[in-house]
């Protein structure tokens, strides 16, 4: 109903009378057409948070998940919003949402392709995952924070320090990519091993946040 309503406005606010009139009319109509447009972005990131929320669900009740299923959720929720907020002055908004929707879908590709031994797709969506959180993280203003200020419980992880740049869904992601490494450098070791001498792929393995063989 919302979204209608900017319609409205847009196709009935056109520009008449006088010059000031017709620059008031034109304001109207650009205000009318950025606000439809920030309805799909709204929409997109409730769709999102829905997301966020099932994921969290299916973790706490520790049973098999469907990953490929989660993936076509997630490719539809692009796939319906993205293309509704396209305005010069929204670009950083649709940037940043396509570049956090891709990198977790990457992710959740990442899982697929590491379960089946894929070792080269494997690969392929972890790289990708990497190269977009990294490009995410260079659009984040970093805010001066004041050192040695207490940590806080997260929705996406136990605790979360204030003093990070960085906002808790992105640090979360980022955790998720690491421990994704740390598995496929379980199930890859014998393939990684081939391709470096033991002691340097030991060592590179326990720089991982989950250092899963040596323990």
């Amino acid at each position: 109903m919302l979204l209608q309503e900017f319609q409205r406005m847009e196709t009935f606010l056109l520009p008449h009378g006088d010059r000031e009139r017709s620059s008031s009319a034109e304001t109207d109509k650009l205000l009318a057409h950025i606000s439809g447009q920030l309805s799909f972005f709204v929409r997109g990131r409730l769709k999102m948070i829905e997301f966020f929320e099932q994921l969290s669900s299916l973790g706490s009740l520790k049973q098999w998940m469907n990953f490929e299923d989660l993936v076509m959720i997630l490719e539809e929720i692009v796939k319906d919003h993205m293309k509704g907020f396209h305005h010069p002055l929204v670009v950083s908004l649709k940037t940043v949402f396509c570049l956090e929707c891709e990198s977790l879908c990457h992710m959740l590709n990442a899982q697929i392709k590491i379960s089946s031994w894929n070792f080269l797709q494997a690969t392929m969506e972890l790289y990708q995952a990497h190269a977009k959180l990294n490009e995410w993280g260079s659009k984040i203003p970093i805010k001066e924070v004041a050192l040695h200020i207490p940590q806080v419980k997260s929705t996406f992880g136990r605790s979360s320090s204030k003093s990070s740049p960085y906002p808790p869904i992105y640090t979360w992601m980022y955790k998720l990519k690491g421990h994704l490494l740390s598995k496929f450098g379980i199930y890859f070791y014998g393939v990684l091993g081939k391709q470096t001498i033991p002691i340097e792929l030991k060592a590179n393995l326990s720089k991982a946040p989950e250092d899963i063989f040596n323990r």
